[in-house]
């Protein structure tokens, strides 16, 4: 019996972890893309609170706004009574319907800022989660490179030990019990 091939081993024992490695990294590609994808969604979940806050703050000051135009014309409807004017007269109409059109003008511009900020906000959470998407996309289409490659590695290896050795298999020579047992006794 020939001796054995230590070469063929380790040949066949570094293609083994090469593949093993490439398996490896190509899951943790794939792992690395399913947890960006969880931070997107988290983080476009977050954003999308945000996005009602902004609503809701607006919808504050906009109340607040009229309750301050409430207050003014409270105030000019007041001193107009003090001064022995009425509510009928042109000045204070006038003033009244200022006092109205500003206020309405102010809470516009308010419920118009948290509509934009929070349209802003569901926008920018689109774009996050597509993102996560893509990055789960991206790690599944890296395990697959990996998957191949780990196969090729297999593959040549393989190919490497078919052609030193040929695809015949084990020879049926006939050799004497003797012979054998003193070549086992060589290996240990």
């Amino acid at each position: 019996m020939a001796d054995f091939d230590w070469g063929a081993l380790l040949k066949i024992g570094g293609a083994a972890l090469d593949a093993y490695g490439k398996k490896k990294s190509g899951s943790d590609q794939a792992a690395a893309g399913q947890q960006q994808n969880a931070l997107a969604q988290f983080q476009a979940a977050q954003m999308r609170v945000n996005a009602l806050d902004a609503q809701a703050s607006a919808q504050i000051a906009a109340h607040d706004i009229q309750r301050q135009q409430d207050y003014a014309t409270s105030r000019a409807l007041a001193v107009a009574a003090a001064s022995g004017g009425g509510a009928s007269d042109p000045t204070v109409i006038n003033l009244i319907a200022r006092t109205a059109g500003e206020g309405a003008y102010r809470r516009s511009v308010a419920l118009y800022e948290g509509k934009s900020k929070a349209q802003a906000l569901n926008a920018q959470a689109d774009a996050t989660e597509y993102g996560g998407s893509l990055a789960v996309d991206s790690g599944n289409k890296s395990k697959s490179a990996y998957d191949l490659a780990a196969l090729t590695t297999i593959t040549k290896g393989a190919t490497s030990l078919f052609s030193k050795y040929g695809g015949d298999g084990p020879s049926d020579n006939n050799t004497n019990s003797s012979t054998q047992s003193n070549t086992s006794n060589e290996l240990f």
